[in-house]
């Protein structure tokens, strides 16, 4: 089969495109190159337009739309449960940011209490100093 675009009238390879309609689905057709651009006045070019493939037999003009069909739904399938997993996935990620806060947050709070005992060691250590102090003053009188 020869693949190569036919000329249109205006003495340029014509653009071929492809028909998605129920009627011609996956038939390509070649227009003019020109008119495929759309200017503020409409269409330049010639009117250049033919079909590119033979006619499609009844069957396939049946099973094609229907096929067509069904993988447009599985591609929304398959889009929607990436949203979904998309959205699963930074939940996530936030859940887990959240959860380092709260780990900093007790990792600092738990150093703090351990400066705390630390202190409390020391006053009390200070303070049982004082008293074997203040009694052996008390018995030096």
């Amino acid at each position: 089969m020869n693949e190569e675009a036919p000329m249109c009238c205006c003495g340029k390879a014509a653009t071929i495109r492809t028909s998605w309609t129920d009627s011609n689905p996956g038939r390509r057709f070649s227009m003019c190159a020109a008119k495929v651009r759309e200017t503020k006045k409409g269409f330049k070019g010639c009117q250049f337009w033919a079909w590119f493939d033979p006619a499609m037999c009844e069957r396939s003009k049946a099973v094609i739309p229907g096929l067509l069909k069904s993988r447009n739904k599985l591609e929304k399938s398959v889009a929607k449960a990436r949203q979904r997993e998309k959205l699963k996935q930074k939940l996530m990620h936030e859940d887990m940011k959240e959860r380092l806060v709260v780990l900093q947050k007790w990792h600092v709070l738990s150093y703090l209490a351990s400066l705390f005992a630390h202190a409390l060691e020391a006053w009390i250590f200070a303070l049982g100093c004082l008293d074997h102090q203040l009694e052996w003053m008390c018995q030096m009188e």
